[in-house]
């Protein structure tokens, strides 16, 4: 089975039921435009301007804000490489060393499996 990373607005549902997010975004974007932004997010369709503005939050906020949840290491010959899971109001990612972001998870369960489908002998740390 070979999972892959879900793209940021296929997740912006799952921030729309998140008061910790909305709070956040209502914050950001001010109180003038925090309903039609929530509204954006709920639908998972960005569009314009704001939806510019509510991607470019989105993503620094769930990258910021999330806490380590799992972490791994990859023994290559001498050299180890690092792996960890991150979650933020139930959407995971998976960090890599010299590997670039893949998408979100809704589980971390998905996200172990993507690591365990795409890399040998990952070891929990």
């Amino acid at each position: 089975m070979n999972i892959q990373g879900l793209g940021l607005e296929s997740v912006l549902p799952i921030l729309g039921k998140s008061s910790r997010a909305r709070e956040a975004l209502a914050k950001f974007i001010g109180e003038k435009n925090a309903q039609s932004a929530l509204e954006m997010v709920v639908s998972g369709k960005l569009s314009g301007t704001q939806g510019d503005q509510i991607h470019d939050f989105v993503s620094d906020e769930i990258g910021n804000e999330a806490t380590s949840v799992w972490d791994g290491i990859r023994r290559v010959q001498d050299e180890e490489y690092g792996f960890g899971v991150h979650e933020y109001v139930g959407i995971y990612f998976v960090t890599a060393i010299e590997y670039d972001p893949v998408g979100y998870f809704i589980s971390l369960a998905d996200a172990l499996s993507y690591i365990d489908s795409n890399w040998d002998d990952v070891e929990e740390a």
